[in-house]
């Protein structure tokens, strides 16, 4: 059985380790995804200015929005005054924001998974249409079954956020809403 479990870092790494295991043995293989909206322009600009905005900085905060920041490229492309795409130094911002994100939120489910005798592979992939990007990353390892969080962040705790309500209703497989 192939299980894909998508995360954004909410997911108690515990639950879900007691879930897997409830689904394959120890020793399987566990893909473990990430979906991240990465918002080029905003992180290129805050290294041209400075002021100490790193890709450090912005992913520990929790994104653009939690640094005051709203629109992520488009506010990026507005703040430049340019209308037009902000011009790179080079990726090292982009690519330290990415691996930031995807340590951030896959690292302790990870290392849960590796305690528990799991073989976890970790990936991410870029994409500001989640649910897709799930289902995608499903059909493509061919997993039989997702498991997901019942809430993202800022949801209701007491509803299916919008992100596993879409990933429920479009899977190619059976999916698991862990809580």
């Amino acid at each position: 059985m192939k299980i894909l479990v998508a995360t954004d870092g909410t997911l108690d790494p515990k639950a879900t380790t007691r879930m897997v295991s409830h689904l394959v043995d120890p020793g399987a293989a566990v893909d473990v995804v990430t979906v991240i909206n990465v918002p080029h322009e905003f992180l290129q600009l805050m290294g041209e200015i400075g002021g100490g905005w790193d890709a450090a900085t912005v992913a520990r905060a929790g994104g653009p929005a939690q640094v005051g920041m709203t629109g992520g490229d488009r506010e990026a492309t507005r703040l430049a005054g340019r209308g037009q795409p902000v011009p790179s130094r080079g990726k090292t911002i982009v690519e330290d924001y990415i691996a930031g994100e995807r340590d951030r939120r896959t690292g302790p489910l990870a290392t849960a998974l590796t305690e528990a005798g799991f073989v976890p592979k970790v990936t991410f992939r870029e994409s500001d249409r989640t649910a897709d990007a799930i289902v995608e990353a499903a059909r493509r390892a061919k997993s039989n079954v997702i498991c997901i969080g019942a809430t993202g962040r800022g949801e209701d705790p007491g509803s299916l956020g919008a992100t596993a309500t879409k990933v429920v209703r479009r899977a190619p497989c059976t999916v698991v809403v862990i809580r």
